[in-house]
């Protein structure tokens, strides 16, 4: 299932960005639970507030994150039909797959291109560097 969401490292960073914590699945404490034992947990600390602070990280899947990326980035000259998004697996004959998450005009090279062993970690890092550099708002 790993290989269908965020890593660890990745939620993490999207949240402190203020990415929206609403996923079907989250990391917490290292392990991966789904929506409803997190609800069952989330429960628990209501009911006892002295407990340890718990991090919970929403853990995407690559289709949770396919509506925060713009389909569109602004070109030269800040026109906003300028760059779309283009995504991309790459596999070699030993099996080995990578994800390119990017934006492209025409022909063009990929501009602002991500790279990532899965399409989440790509999608998420993309989304990262948009967040970061002020071409998304969260």
């Amino acid at each position: 299932m790993n290989n269908h969401l965020t890593s660890l490292e990745l939620s993490k960073k999207l949240k402190e960005l203020g990415v929206k914590q609403d996923s079907e699945f989250y990391w917490i404490d290292g392990e991966l639970l789904t929506q409803k034992e997190i609800v069952l947990i989330q429960l628990r600390i209501k009911a006892y507030p002295k407990a340890n602070k718990i991090y919970i990280y929403s853990a995407f899947l690559s289709s949770e994150l396919g509506d925060e990326l713009p389909e569109f980035l602004p070109g030269p000259n800040g026109d906003w039909g300028g760059w779309s998004l283009v995504i991309s697996k790459h596999s070699d004959m030993n099996g080995y797959t990578e994800w390119s998450i990017g934006y492209q005009k025409g022909a063009a090279q990929l501009k602002l291109e991500k790279i990532a062993d899965t399409e989440a970690d790509a999608r998420a890092e993309m989304l990262v560097y948009l967040i970061e550099n002020n071409l998304k708002t969260q």
